[in-house]
């Protein structure tokens, strides 16, 4: 359904949220879902979890919270070969790009009592 704000989320992006871990200790992640979002290209800094500024590559603005050590991409499913849908480090298809780690994650609320997210990624 769509909602008055979708105007500001014209991106589709594919998220990949962090699920467990394997015997090597080694992330594994849930399949990719489609979400909403205003994808930006641009460097810009943030302040990690120790209190450090670091520099991002890219961000977006983003529907639904997104945990840390997710991984988003600009582009639809459809766009990627379905062994791509479960390994965000993996990507194949007929338009391959790379995911980005989410790095940080904020949210603020608007005069109307909408919540917007955006997220940081390198």
């Amino acid at each position: 359904m769509a909602d008055k704000y979708d105007k500001y989320r014209p991106h589709t992006l594919c998220l990949w949220k962090p699920s467990t871990s394997d015997r090597f200790r080694e992330t594994t992640y849930q399949d990719a879902v489609e979400i909403k979002g205003r994808w930006f290209q641009g460097r810009h800094e943030y302040v990690d979890s120790e209190g450090k500024t670091q520099t991002a590559e890219h961000s977006a603005f983003v529907d639904q919270e997104v945990p840390l050590g997710s991984y988003l991409r600009k582009g639809k499913l459809s766009e990627l070969d379905s062994e791509s849908t479960n390994d965000p480090l993996n990507i194949t298809g007929p338009l391959p790009s790379d995911a980005h780690k989410v790095v940080d994650f904020s949210s603020v609320w608007d005069f109307e009592n909408v919540e917007f997210r955006s997220v940081s990624m390198t």
